[in-house]
C-alpha cells in the first residue's frame, strides 16, 4: 500500500475529495405552495454560491407545486414525496434518509414544522445534520404540532429564527442547548422596486381616478391576517375620506366569506380583489399605504417587497415586524387588536399626504440596508460552512 507520512494514499484522496466537492444542501419543507417561507426558497436560490453549494429542494404535499417551476427554470433540482397530509409527512422519515443518503446530501435545511420533525428524525437515521428555520413563533402553532415540534428540537445541529421575537420565543418553549442565530428575511430589491408606470397602467385598468389614493394589502386570506377588520377598517376611512381606494390581492381559505363582506361593507365600488397574482410588483406600485392587519408573523416578505416599492406603511407590531418598521420614520406600527389605531394612522396619511411619500423612501432604504436578499444567504451560508467544519472534523 502506498503511503504518504504513513496515512494510504486512498485515504488521503478521499478526504480531499470530501473537502473539495460542493456541499450539498437539501431545503425541506411541506409545500412549494405561495406561502412567505416557501417564496424565500426560489429568492435565495438565485444568490446563492453554486461554486461552493450544490442546492435541491424537496417538498411533501401533492398538488401544492405553484413554485416549483420557478426553481426549476433556474437548474434546481426538485423531489416530490407526493404526502396526501400530516399523517403521512410524518411516516415520510425513512423515505427521506434513503433520499439523502442516494444523492450524498451533505445537510438538511428544514423549513415549518412538519418538515422540521420528519427532517429530525431522517437526519438521525442518515447521519446527516440539519438545520431548522423557525418562521413564526412557536405559541401560534396547533398543540400537537408544537409538541412534536419540541420533542424532537434536539435532534438538530442548529436552529435559524427570522426575527428576534421567533428567537426569544424558541428559547422561552425550548430551552435548547442548540446554536440559534436570527437572520431576518430578506428579499430581491433588484426586482422589487417601484414601477410608476406600470403602477399607473394598473390603476387605469381597475378605473382608479388620478390622484386618489390606494390602500392596499397582499395576503393568503386566512384567519391570521384579519382581513374582515382590514374591510371593517376600510369601511370606516371611506366616512372621512370617501375619494380613498382600497387593493385586497390574494386568494385563500377566506375568499368567498371577503366577497360577500365586501358587498355587506357597501365596499363594492372601492375595494378591487384581483385574486392570486404571481408577480405583485405593479400592483405593489399601484398602492401608496401598504396596510397589514395581521394578529400575528414571522417576518413577512410581503411588508418587505412593499417597502422596497416605496409603500408607506401602517403595520400591526406582531412577531418581527417591530424589527423592520421604524415607527414614525418608514411607517406606522399599530395595535393588532385596535381598529381605532388602524383608523387613526391611515388617517394621519391621508391628510398628510406628503408623509406617505416621505415614509415610503425611508422605508426602501430601510429595506436597501438590512433586508436583502444576499445579506440573507451569506449569513445561512455560513453556518452551512460552519457545520461542514465541524462534520470533517468529527
Amino acid at each position: 500500500m502506498f503511503l504518504i507520512n504513513d496515512v494510504p494514499f486512498q485515504y488521503l484522496e478521499i478526504q480531499f475529495e470530501l473537502l473539495n466537492r460542493k456541499t450539498k444542501i437539501l431545503h425541506l419543507i411541506k409545500s412549494l405552495g405561495r406561502g412567505g417561507a416557501e417564496m424565500l426558497l426560489p429568492i435565495s436560490y438565485r444568490y446563492a454560491s453554486h461554486d461552493q453549494f450544490e442546492y435541491s429542494y424537496a417538498y411533501f404535499l401533492k398538488g401544492k407545486d405553484d413554485l416549483v417551476y420557478l426553481l426549476k427554470e433556474n437548474g434546481a433540482q426538485v423531489h416530490s414525496f407526493n404526502s396526501g397530509g400530516n399523517r403521512e409527512i410524518l411516516l415520510s422519515a425513512f423515505s427521506l434518509a434513503n433520499y439523502c443518503k442516494s444523492n450524498k446530501i451533505d445537510i438538511i435545511h428544514a423549513h415549518l414544522p412538519i418538515a422540521g420533525v420528519v427532517a429530525r428524525i431522517a437526519g438521525r437515521i442518515a447521519k446527516i445534520p440539519v438545520v431548522y428555520t423557525e418562521h413564526n413563533l412557536m405559541e401560534r402553532y396547533h398543540p400537537i404540532t408544537r409538541y412534536l415540534n419540541k420533542a424532537t428540537f434536539a435532534m438538530q445541529a442548529h436552529v435559524v429564527a427570522v426575527s428576534r421575537d421567533v428567537e426569544q420565543s424558541i428559547r422561552k418553549h425550548t430551552n435548547t442547548k442548540i446554536p440559534v442565530s436570527t437572520v431576518l428575511n430578506g428579499i430581491d430589491t433588484l426586482q422589487f422596486k417601484r414601477d410608476v408606470a406600470g403602477g399607473e397602467e394598473l390603476r387605469a385598468q381597475y378605473n382608479i381616478p388620478v390622484g386618489a389614493t390606494v390602500i392596499g394589502f397582499v395576503a393568503v386570506f386566512r384567519e391570521q391576517k384579519q382581513l374582515p377588520i382590514w374591510l371593517a377598517v376600510a369601511a370606516a376611512i371611506l366616512k372621512t375620506h370617501p375619494e380613498t381606494y382600497f387593493l385586497l390581492v390574494g386568494a385563500g381559505p377566506l375568499s368567498a366569506e371577503i366577497e360577500i363582506l365586501r358587498d355587506t361593507l357597501g365596499l363594492s365600488d372601492r375595494l378591487i380583489l384581483p385574486g392570486l397574482k404571481e408577480n405583485v410588483r405593479q400592483h405593489l406600485s399601484a398602492m401608496d399605504i401598504f396596510f397589514m392587519s395581521s394578529k400575528f408573523e414571522g417576518l413577512p416578505l410581503a411588508l418587505l417587497e412593499a417597502m422596497a416599492c416605496q409603500c408607506a406603511i401602517v403595520a400591526t407590531k406582531v412577531g418581527g415586524v417591530p424589527e423592520v418598521i421604524q415607527h414614525g420614520v418608514s411607517g406606522l406600527l399599530v395595535s393588532d387588536q385596535s381598529q381605532q389605531e388602524m383608523v387613526n394612522a391611515l388617517s394621519f396619511y391621508l391628510t398628510n399626504k406628503d408623509e406617505i411619500k416621505t415614509h415610503g423612501v425611508a422605508a426602501r432604504k430601510r429595506v436597501e440596508e438590512a433586508f436583502s436578499v444576499q445579506r440573507m444567504v451569506k449569513e445561512l451560508e455560513g453556518i452551512y460552512r460552519t457545520l461542514k467544519m465541524k462534520t470533517n472534523n468529527r
